[in-house]
């Protein structure tokens, strides 16, 4: 239990220290509230008798003893290291490599168990053992229809969304699928900038929007800019950074090349709106 009081402390810390707003609130609740779960799983599965409600219920434990009892002595481990991992990535969940490193967790915690208990199965027959497994087609198809969607599902989140910005004479308007669009005056653009890692290692967060492998849209906060707008592409490192009515708007595009023509064709409609 020290471990996860000490993992619970400093999570707690770093929430107080970057003035945690609901949605790192959130994100805490999601890495520490599951980790706390799947410890506390990890703990009770080796106790858990034969049954078919509760367990790893594959078809080779619910008609092996055997392989119930072994799979879940180990499931109990695994479940536990999965627990103390999502916990682990709570210390650093403004990374999206930790969300990654999350969602990897959980689901190597439920197909390892799987596997170990076919593994288990498979080399009971190979010493000669004699095991009627009777197998139910259908719902083992079902079952992997709905595990082969889930994990689509899952990896599609992580590359969901897309940015365009559409310019026209007295405005722009950065279109985002998987966010809200944002519309821009060029009237309004009170200064604009061309900058390279510009919000990088300045505790840069996101406080209410997507954030995912490929972008990040929505509201944000950083140690330079404060809250601030942001539509980026996470495969770029330039950034067009623009201050409008007081408030940041970053902006980039899918390269260096394609960020360096924003930035040109953004400060040639604001200098003619000036005219």
């Amino acid at each position: 239990m020290i471990p996860v009081i000490t993992l619970l402390y400093n999570g707690i810390a770093r929430l107080v220290n970057t003035g945690a707003d609901m949605e790192n609130l959130f994100m805490a609740f999601m890495y520490y509230g599951t980790g706390l779960l799947f410890m506390v799983i990890g703990n009770y599965l080796p106790k858990v008798k034969q049954n078919n409600t509760i367990g790893i219920r594959v078809i080779w434990t619910l008609q092996d003893e055997e392989n119930w009892n072994a799979t879940h002595r180990f499931s109990g481990k695994l479940w536990m290291a999965s627990g103390i991992l999502c916990m682990l990535c709570g210390l650093f969940e403004e990374s999206m490599a930790a969300l990654v490193l999350y969602i990897v967790s959980i689901m190597a915690a439920a197909i390892i168990s799987i596997l170990y208990s076919y593994l288990f199965y498979k080399k009971k027959i190979a010493t000669g053992e004699k095991l009627k497994i009777q197998y139910n087609k259908k719902t083992i198809g079902v079952s992997g229809i709905i595990t082969i969607l889930t994990i689509i599902f899952g990896i599609w989140t992580l590359f969901l969304g897309s940015i365009e910005i559409r310019f026209e004479d007295k405005d722009f308007t950065i279109e985002a699928q998987g966010w809200s669009d944002y519309t821009v005056d060029y009237a309004q653009i009170d200064s604009i900038s061309y900058e390279e890692n510009s919000s990088q290692n300045r505790n840069d967060y996101r406080t209410n929007g997507l954030g995912n492998l490929r972008y990040a849209m929505g509201n944000f906060r950083n140690d330079v800019y404060g809250d601030y707008i942001r539509y980026t592409h996470s495969s770029c490192h330039s950034y067009v950074v623009m201050s409008i009515d007081g408030k940041i708007l970053v902006v980039n595009g899918e390269n260096d090349s394609a960020t360096k023509e924003i930035y040109h064709t953004i400060s040639e409609k604001v200098s003619n709106e000036l005219k």
